[in-house]
């Protein structure tokens, strides 16, 4: 399978890898919040993901407000 990886590729910290189908996954004790991934998020652009979608792929969020 071929993903999207511009998040993966816009990560300055390194705090993302790629699954087994190549899907960025992150790395949350790396991760430090930047937003550098949500930045480059293509996938509320051309019909990317399903259609009704309300926010990107990647959302960086408060780890206080995290589910």
């Amino acid at each position: 399978l071929i993903g999207c990886r511009f998040c993966y590729d816009a990560c300055p910290y390194e705090a993302m890898e790629l699954d087994e189908n190549n899907r960025p996954v992150v790395i949350e004790d790396k991760c430090n919040g930047c937003g550098a991934c949500e930045s480059v998020c293509v996938s509320l652009k051309a019909g990317s993901i399903v259609s009704g979608a309300q926010e990107r792929a990647i959302v960086v969020k408060p780890i206080e407000s995290a589910e």
